[in-house]
C-alpha cells in the first residue's frame, strides 16, 4: 500500500514539474509573439 502510494505520487510530482516548464515556455512564446505583432503593427503605420 505504501509502495503504491509513492508510485502514484512520483508521476504527479513529475507532471507538475513539467507543467511549470511548459507554462514558462508558453509565457515566453506569447511575449515573443506580442513583440513581433507590435513591431509589424508599427511598421504598417
Amino acid at each position: 500500500l505504501i509502495k503504491r502510494g509513492i508510485f502514484i505520487v512520483e508521476p504527479v510530482r513529475l507532471s507538475i514539474k513539467w507543467d511549470g516548464i511548459s507554462i514558462m515556455y508558453q509565457t515566453i512564446a506569447i511575449s515573443l509573439t506580442h513583440k513581433v505583432q507590435y513591431q509589424t503593427n508599427r511598421g504598417y503605420q
